[in-house]
Parts: structure tokens; sequence; C-alpha cells
């Protein structure tokens, strides 16, 4: 039982990073070469500070990725290269279908962030993410893309001080590791 527990542990943890990248990296290879769709209530784009501001029923999608949140903030260098993007709702929701053969990824949070340089992702206030039944949720969830490390905490203070996972049992085609012992 407990050499079980593990294993998913061990699972879920190689996993997670995974999980977390094909939503940071906001596009597949396959949905980067789509063009990006973005539709709001109204939208402000500053040319000097390479800012726009996407705000009212947001709904930004590319390919399979699809985000919706109540803004979305994207801030681009001199070459047009987004540097962060910034997406805040009640709950802003994500999702995409990282690979073909993969399920769909869901994350929300009120406040997420996106930084393209250091490749830091953020979740923040209200943090939850999921595929294949694996789930992460706290009041913060960071994930550093180039050292592939996730930390995820709770609030002091708050109904949900602490962070919670959720580990799927581990579907088993070949029957390795299985018990018949009794039978």
């Amino acid at each position: 039982m407990i050499k079980r527990c593990l294993r998913r542990m061990v699972v879920f943890a190689t996993t997670l990073p995974l999980v977390i990248a094909s939503l940071t990296a906001l596009a597949l290879p396959e949905d980067r070469d789509q063009p990006i769709h973005i539709q709001s209530d109204r939208a402000t784009h500053d040319q000097r500070q390479g800012r726009t501001v996407y705000e009212g029923s947001v709904e930004l999608t590319q390919g399979t990725l699809r985000i919706l949140a109540n803004r979305i903030t994207i801030q681009t260098n001199g070459n047009n290269e987004v540097q962060w993007l910034e997406a805040e709702g009640s709950p802003a929701h994500f999702e995409q279908q990282p690979n073909i053969d993969d399920e769909l990824l869901t994350a929300r949070a009120e406040f997420v962030r996106y930084s393209a340089g250091d490749r830091q992702v953020l979740l923040l206030r209200n943090a939850w993410i999921e595929q294949d039944g694996a789930t992460m949720s706290g009041n913060r969830i960071d994930y550093d893309m180039e050292l592939e490390v996730v930390k995820a905490q709770g609030e002091t203070g708050s109904a949900r001080p602490r962070i919670e996972m959720v580990i799927p049992p581990q579907n088993r085609d070949t029957g390795n590791n299985q018990s018949t012992e009794g039978n």
C-alpha cells in the first residue's frame, strides 16, 4: 500500500511539470503556427509601451489553446515578441490539449502571469490545475520552466490555508506489480 502510494506520488511529481509546461508554453508547436484570435468588449493598445489591454469577456484562442478572462494584458518588446501575459478573472480559465493523445489540460486562478523571458508562471488566488484526474490547488502556484520546479502554497489565515493535491489511481494495462496472492 505504501509502495503504491509512493509510486503514485512519483508519477504525479514527474508529470506535473509537463502539465504546467503545456499550460505555460501558451501553445503547442502546432498551435503556435495558428493565428491568435482575441475577442473582447474593448481593447486599448499603447504602441509606445508595447502593451495591449483587452477587457470585458475576453476570449483568446490559438489552435487548441483557449483563455477566458475578464481582462488580458499582453506586453511585447520592440520586435513584437511577447514579454509577459497577464490574465485576470473571477477566475480566469485556461484549457489546452497539450498533445494529440493527451487529455485536455484545464486551469484557473484569479490572476495568472506568464513571463516569457525567464519562463516563470504564477497562478495566484484560488489557483487550480487539472489533467488526467490529477489536480493541484492552493492560493499560489509558481512554476519555473527552466529549472522544472513547482511550488505551491496556501494562504495563512484564509479558509483554505493549505494546498491540496489529488493523485488518481494509475491505470495498469499490463497488470505489472499487482498482487494476485490469495486468489
